[in-house]
């Protein structure tokens, strides 16, 4: 059973074999039917789906790229902090490295007989005290790190999607 084409009603049955069958119902769906596809079509002559679509991947590659500097902004900040965060971790390592070759030394020159156990605590405080400083700024390293790693992925993807839209 066909169908109006505007309207959607129930066409009758050619009365011929040899005839067209029909698409409207009446004169007024035929004209309801042209006059809406017509304005369709006009509308989409003179606003191309091209120019649209530019101007929004357009504003999406600026805000992308904006982003993308931000992020290298960051991560060459962090990049730094890393860098000063090491020397520190170095100069506290090569201290320490410093002050027990010269109590071995002494210990070794002067024969020394065992520490006092009042010795041994401050030896031990000062230990403690160097331990957790190192814990600690392990623990900043390796946050900053991952930190590193994340961004790293971040712009490398962020990369990969503009280039896929400069495409």
């Amino acid at each position: 059973m066909p169908l109006c084409k505007a309207c959607n009603a129930v066409l009758p049955d050619p009365n011929e074999k040899a005839h067209r069958r029909q698409k409207f119902c009446n004169a007024a769906c035929k004209q309801r039917f042209y006059r809406k596809h017509h304005s369709e079509r006009k509308r989409e002559e003179h606003t191309p789906f091209y120019k649209e679509q530019a101007e929004f991947w357009q504003a999406r590659y600026k805000e992308t790229q904006e982003e993308l500097e931000r992020e290298r902004r960051n991560g060459d900040e962090l990049e730094k902090r890393l860098a000063l965060l090491q020397e520190r971790m170095d100069g506290l390592q090569e201290q320490r490295e410093w002050i027990e070759a010269r109590l071995s030394a002494a210990e070794g020159l002067l024969h020394i007989e065992p520490v006092s156990p009042e010795k041994e605590r401050v030896l031990q405080q000062f230990d403690d005290a160097f331990q957790v400083e190192k814990k600690r700024l392990l623990a900043e390293l390796d946050a900053i790190a991952r930190e590193l790693r994340t961004m790293h992925s971040i712009l490398s993807a962020m990369s990969e999607e503009v280039d896929e839209m400069s495409l």
